[in-house]
């Protein structure tokens, strides 16, 4: 199943399994925010509606022909007009829903959609996947400082379908108020990754500031 993140709108695909009987929470790897996912219910059966009896059905003027009062054409006209009103909201619709694509097609949109406060995820055909994040004492991370060592780890899965270059990882240190404190831009070792490859990413970092709660991990791609 496919779901979307209410922060930031990047999409991922999960086995519905995975969720348990009851739903469970989730965490964005792009923006941090966590929210409730559940099992969709099934769409209710329409109840069936008997057909009116024949004696009862309104007969209706053939094709062409006005009804009493109804000047001629008026209602082809409002017909049009309806499917015009109703041809603009679905355009209008998609352009919000699907403002990811329309951006990846065309960047000079972004902005538009910005000022607009809808946020865009551009697609780069990259992922980011199981991303960790612990706090080492001196013995284990080899430091040398008096504090501990915050360590932030995942993973880059290529799954455009063919081969991508690999933009460094944003990592951001964030406060109670998700308020960026610290940012920190993390090479991956393989500059490019074919179809289906992954590669490691890590960032080591001593004595984190003491305001950092939270943490983000995006794709430093330059904006266009």
């Amino acid at each position: 199943m496919i779901i979307t993140c209410p922060s930031c709108a990047t999409r991922y695909t999960i086995p519905p399994e995975s969720l348990g009987a009851d739903g469970r929470m989730v965490r964005c790897t792009a923006c941090g925010h966590r929210w409730f996912v559940g099992h969709e219910p099934p769409a209710p059966a329409e109840p069936e509606v008997p057909p009116p009896p024949l004696d009862e059905a309104p007969a209706l003027p053939p094709a062409g022909e006005a009804r009493p009062g109804q000047k001629p054409g008026s209602s082809t006209g409002a017909t049009v007009g309806w499917l015009g009103v109703l041809l603009l909201l679905l355009l209008l619709t998609g352009l919000v829903l699907g403002r990811n694509e329309v951006v990846a097609l065309v960047p000079e949109a972004a902005p538009i959609y910005q000022r607009m406060g809808l946020p865009v995820t551009r697609e780069i055909g990259l992922e980011l996947r199981g991303v960790v994040s612990e706090r080492l004492d001196d013995t284990e991370s080899g430091a040398t400082g008096e504090g501990d060592t915050l360590r932030i780890a995942g993973d880059v899965v290529n799954v455009s379908g063919a081969e991508r270059s690999v933009p460094p990882v944003r990592i951001a240190l964030l406060d109670a108020a998700r308020d960026e404190v610290a940012v920190h831009l993390v090479e991956v070792p393989q500059d490019v990754l074919a179809d289906g490859a992954s590669a490691r990413f890590e960032l080591l970092l001593d004595d984190p500031p003491e305001a950092a709660s939270n943490f983000s991990v995006t794709f430093a791609v330059p904006e266009k």
